[in-house]
């Protein structure tokens, strides 16, 4: 303690602070001798005049953590009890924080010591509170100096404390520097398995709070996100292993995790031991299939069969149940597994008044089920059709998407079904479920079956106001061109104003241009007095709709046509620009070797210019004007 107090001292002083020999005489020695006894006192009183400069908080740290009293206090219990009764309390104080600043800072001698004099008074203390503020000092060493290996060994060890107390700080400190704790997982780790296996300093197996702990920091380094390979995975592994034969399902719960945390390639023997524990219907069965989820490969036959079975007959709440449902979708076949499509419909059967439990049901059977399954098709069919009106749209999201997954094209009897969903009250109120809806639809019928659209435009003169905007959008899905404006004429003209704009919207979306019908119909609803955003909405319809015509009130000059040169090559070809103001003109002659041609025209103000092109090959024509910005062509 007196060469740690002497460290700590001398490196915050600086040479003009006067001689040890003078403070230790102000502290009542007439004498000092070569001696531990005397050397402390002069070393303390040396720490007590660097506790008195005035400048002291510019060399201590502005930002203490939240345990600075408790890591002071490990420090302190750390000094030698007779050196220290020698000198003032408040003496001591002051040389435990000049060696907290002085660890924080990185000085190994001081850090080394610290923790040699930690292990030998601090942590061998009969009084719990005393063992914990060890601890707290201990942590703040490895933080200072991580490759202290010692300090490492006397924490990790602190794990096997027969107080819990004591326990959870060492473990808790562990958790919180998982970064700094990975760096040295190669001393960590084996650390942790020997304890595990080997139990504390007498041999005798850890407490069951201490076997908690070791697993719950094994499973905290494996979540950091390093990939571990090599021994430090293999010791994981082996904490793991140890950990899933312990009686105690406080000790399996970090267990299961710790497996989930090292995920793929499973550990041998694993995914056996982890099959095992489904036999509990409780915590530890669920937290056993999210470690099987992150290990196994999808599709195996075995733990499907096996995670199937315990889906049927789980006794845990419906949460619980709807996760082992999650699990088993992720673990079963893709596109078709018939062992988890049983049990998901059998989970849709039995808890269907759960909406988690049919959620998850509905998701795990989109997931799994064969394309055409008659049984999945007959019972989502029913769900559906047969559903009150307070039914979660979630349920009925996934019940529409499943059905889309499992019926051929052309079903008829469920594309009569989405189509009643789709003009309820429910669906208008779910944009999510409407998407759905209306993409099922996009999927099971042909483009413009009329069957479907005459069911579907049967409800734009009826209902309310959301109801036709989502008819609407299933008509802009479904429809041919030549179809549309028929089936949305009447929207036109609807009272509310959004519905309105989703008609001009449709006509824009789906009609082609120069479509003399829909212009004339946007051009007599452009007459009438609209709101600004359906008014905005039409005109920009009409742009999209006439085509590369477009009417300009600016005056043009005549234009100035310039004929074409022909080249010296049939095969070259050649072209100029000139863009001038006012009433000027530019050129671009491109010719080829034959008789096509094509114009263009811009205008500004009184300025214009025309382009002819010839090209080779067949005779046609084609212009294209640019007045004011607004460009068309024809």
């Amino acid at each position: 303690a007196a060469a740690v107090l002497h460290v700590a001292s001398a490196s915050f002083l600086d040479l003009e602070t006067p001689l040890s020999l003078e403070f230790g005489m102000m502290l009542g020695f007439q004498q000092l001798a070569a001696s531990v006894k005397a050397a402390a006192p002069a070393c303390l009183g040396r720490v007590l005049r660097f506790h008195k400069r005035r400048d002291l908080e510019s060399r201590f740290l502005a930002d203490l953590p939240w345990n600075h009293q408790q890591v002071v206090d490990g420090i302190l219990a750390s000094f030698c009890k007779e050196a220290a009764s020698y000198v003032d309390s408040s003496v001591q104080h002051a040389a435990a924080e000049a060696i907290y600043v002085s660890v924080h800072q990185g000085h190994g001698r001081i850090s080394a010591l610290l923790a040699a004099s930690l292990k030998q008074r601090a942590l061998q203390s009969t009084e719990p509170h005393t063992r914990v503020a060890g601890v707290h000092a201990l942590a703040h060493v490895v933080e200072g100096v991580p490759a202290l290996e010692g300090a490492w060994r006397a924490l990790a060890s602190h794990l096997a404390d027969p107080d819990e107390a004591v326990c959870r700080t060492a473990s808790g400190h562990f958790g919180g520097r998982a970064p700094l704790v990975c760096s040295n997982s190669g001393i960590v780790v084996p650390l942790l398995q020997q304890l595990l296996c080997e139990g504390g300093k007498d041999g005798k197996q850890l407490q069951q709070h201490s076997r908690a702990c070791v697993v719950e920091t094994a499973a905290c380094i494996a979540s950091s996100g390093d990939s571990f390979s090599g021994p430090t995975r293999d010791s994981l592994a082996a904490v793991a292993m140890l950990a899933l034969k312990d009686e105690a399902v406080e000790v399996r719960i970090p267990a299961f995790q710790l497996l989930q945390n090292l995920g793929s390639p499973e550990p041998a023997g694993a995914r056996d031991a982890l099959l095992d524990q489904l036999h509990d219907n409780g915590l530890s069965c669920l937290s056993a299939c999210h470690a099987l989820t992150s290990m196994v490969q999808p599709g195996d036959a075995a733990v499907v069969s096996r995670v199937s079975k315990l889906l049927c007959v789980f006794q845990g709440t419906p949460p619980e149940r709807a996760e082992i449902a999650g699990c088993l979708r992720h673990l079963a076949r893709i596109g078709g597994d018939r062992t988890a499509t049983d049990a998901f419909l059998r989970l849709l059967q039995d808890y269907s008044d759960d909406s988690s439990c049919r959620v998850a049901a509905l998701g795990g059977l989109e997931s799994v089920a064969f394309a055409g399954d008659s049984g999945v098709r007959t019972q989502l069919l029913e769900l559906v059709s047969s559903c009150p009106p307070d039914t979660d749209p979630q349920t009925l999201i996934a019940a529409v998407a499943t059905l889309k997954k499992v019926c051929h094209i052309g079903d008829m009897e469920v594309a009569a079904v989405l189509v009643d969903l789709l003009v309820a009250d429910t669906s208008a109120t779910k944009p999510t479920l409407l998407t759905e809806i209306v993409g099922a639809l996009v999927e099971l019928c042909a483009p413009g079956d009329p069957a479907i659209l005459a069911q579907i435009a049967k409800r734009l003169s009826s209902g309310s106001w959301p109801v036709r905007h989502a008819v609407l959008k299933a008509i802009r899905a479904l429809a041919l061109p030549n179809e549309v404006l028929p089936a949305v004429q009447v929207c036109l003209r609807d009272p509310h104003p959004d519905v309105r704009e989703c008609a001009v919207e449709t006509l824009a979306a789906v009609c082609q241009p120069g479509d003399r019908q829909a212009l004339a119909a946007l051009e007599s609803l452009l007459e009438e007095d609209q709101p600004l955003h359906v008014e905005i909405t039409i005109q920009e319809a009409l742009e999209t709709l006439s085509g590369d015509m477009v009417n300009s009130s600016v005056g043009v000059a005549p234009a100035l046509t310039v004929p074409p040169r022909r080249l010296a090559e049939t095969t070259s070809m050649g072209s100029s620009f000139q863009l001038v103001d006012s009433a000027s003109m530019c050129s671009m002659p491109t010719m080829a070797a034959a008789t096509n041609q094509s114009s263009f025209q811009m205008a500004d103000g009184a300025s214009q210019c025309s382009v002819p092109v010839r090209q080779a090959s067949n005779r046609s024509e084609s212009s294209f004007e640019l007045v004011d910005a607004v460009v068309s062509a024809a």
